[in-house]
């Protein structure tokens, strides 16, 4: 109670000092009874000259906060034991957010701990800032997140059937051992020819330098909703994150990210260069996109990982159909160290990828949170919204890449369900305890993959006398449509577009046509 009438005191003193606030709205603020209105009137109309008079006022205050806690505690609600803390910490949390910062989960945790530390609190050891604190300190003092301010054409139950054509083509056409071909040392009947450890899946996921920085804890009274960047600019894609990731669990698990950056050519400085984190590779393209000459290097630089790593045997490698995925040059390159590029179907890639399915979102939330805590220190909050350069953006940039990609490869649970939930780890045996794992997005029914390849998709089986790429390319063009036949005619736009920006990414790797007529919009990709 002397601590209630403390704070009590002390809340005022402060907050009148700051901002010139009045008792009766210092009591409405603190949802006081309104039985003391007629005191704090008579107080008010004496402007507070008298120092007896005020903390007779904020005693009697204290007073009435300290039954209502009692009312409300035997009404069966539970008074937190670090009630002065929260009080300080919502003040930092109602500071943070008048200069329009960020405040993050991890800023209020810290900050948290940070107060009772300071304070020297009994309870600072035991205090653990737990997720179960979090969430009732946000209901408690009425936190909410809230978003700055400032459909695909088919939906999953109708693309059932395109999706258990690729489910059963797997299974009957993909995983089993080829007369022609040797059969793998770690060639078994529930895996067929790639085991878990080598499915891999490779996608892009565009990366602004400003992430994650569009939603923030704030008070009730918090109208304009507005977080600092060092330019809105870098709130839109600076960088292309190109993902790489296997099933495998434990020590067999493998992946990694290349960062394809902004810029026409490699003329980088050497000091810059030695600054970036070794375990991310990054490329130039001038809008960031992954085009047919960057897929090249990357297709090398992975054909060169998949050598040294799995020493030959054969790899499963699913990807969308970006025109740079299809270039020949690529698939050879490919090819050459025993990677079997395999198509998904055109427009189901949110629904059987599994780098969409979780994986990709996962590592950019990483790098959100990594950049929550990196702007925890004062000197990186004051460069932050001071200047940066953008080789001081790069170089960040590849450190929090590299520590998101670290951190989200070890969750195998999460990294392999995706895998699982889109069918990308069947099985060769069927059985109803691993098909039941196969639960794609947007699709409510059971997916029962079928015992057979249709006659329509018996041509898809691989020709003896066709090379492995050919042989693929040919099973994608039976299955899903002769890509040669693509014309400027033919949407060849394939991910939901989400906004202008992307609309405009997208829209030049493309042709399409839209209802006014034909638009040419022309890339160094729409040739091919």
């Amino acid at each position: 109670k002397e601590g209630a009438k403390a704070d009590a005191i002390e809340l005022y003193e402060r907050e009148h000092e700051e901002t010139g606030i009045t008792v009766a709205a210092y009591v409405k603020k603190h949802h006081l009874p309104t039985s003391m209105n007629k005191s704090l009137s008579v107080a008010e109309k004496g402007g507070w000259r008298y120092a007896k008079t005020r903390t007779s006022i904020l005693t009697r205050a204290s007073d009435e906060e300290y039954k209502q806690f009692k009312r409300e505690r035997k009404r069966g609600k539970v008074i937190s034991p670090f009630h002065h803390m929260e009080v300080e910490l919502y003040r930092a949390i109602a500071q943070h957010r008048k200069k329009g910062r960020k405040v993050s989960k991890s800023f209020i945790k810290i900050t948290a701990k940070k107060i009772l530390m300071e304070k020297n609190h009994s309870l600072k050891e035991s205090f653990k800032a737990s997720n179960g604190w979090f969430h009732n300190f946000c209901k408690r003092k009425n936190i909410k997140f809230r978003k700055r301010k400032s459909g695909k054409r088919k939906s999953g139950e109708e693309n059932l059937p395109e999706v258990l054509k690729f489910l059963a083509y797997l299974r009957h056409r993909v995983l089993p051992r080829r007369e022609d071909q040797a059969v793998p040392p770690d060639y078994t009947p529930k895996w067929g020819r790639y085991p878990p450890e080598r499915r891999y899946n490779m996608d892009q996921v565009p990366l602004p330098f400003v992430v994650s920085q569009d939603s923030t804890f704030t008070t009730s009274d918090d109208n304009d909703i507005h977080v600092k960047a060092p330019s809105d600019s870098l709130r839109k894609r600076q960088f292309t994150m190109h993902l790489f990731t296997n099933a495998g669990k434990g020590e067999a698990r493998d992946g990694y990210t290349i960062l394809v950056a902004k810029g026409k050519t490699d003329r980088r400085k050497k000091t810059e260069k030695m600054a970036w984190h070794k375990d991310v590779p990054m490329l130039f393209q001038k809008n960031a996109w992954v085009d047919t000459a960057v897929m090249r290097k990357i297709a090398a630089d992975f054909a060169s990982h998949v050598k040294k790593r799995h020493n030959g045997l054969p790899v499963l490698l699913f990807c969308d159909n970006l025109v740079a995925h299809l270039d020949e040059e690529v698939k050879n390159i490919l090819a050459g160290a025993g990677i079997f590029l395999y198509c998904l179907p055109p427009n189901l890639t949110e629904t059987l990828q599994p780098i969409d399915a979780g994986y990709g979102r996962s590592v950019r939330l990483a790098i959100g949170r990594l950049l929550d805590e990196w702007l925890m220190e004062e000197e990186n909050l004051a460069k932050w919204e001071g200047s940066m350069s953008a080789a001081e953006r790069r170089v960040l940039t590849t450190h929090l890449v590299a520590q998101a990609t670290r951190e989200t490869m070890a969750k195998d649970n999460m990294r392999v369900g995706c895998f699982e939930r889109t069918g990308c780890l069947i099985q060769m045996e069927k059985t109803a305890e691993a098909d039941k794992l196969i639960t794609p997005q947007g699709i409510t029914s059971v997916v029962v993959v079928p015992d057979t390849v249709g006659d329509e998709d018996d041509a898809n089986v691989q020709n003896e006398s066709q090379s492995p790429e050919e042989s693929l390319r040919a099973a994608s063009d039976e299955i899903y449509g002769e890509s040669s036949d693509i014309t400027k005619n033919d949407v060849v736009v394939e991910d939901a577009v989400e906004n202008d920006d992307l609309a405009t990414e997208v829209l030049c790797q493309s042709w399409i046509r839209i209802d006014d007529g034909e638009h040419e919009v022309e890339d160094d990709t729409c040739n091919e």
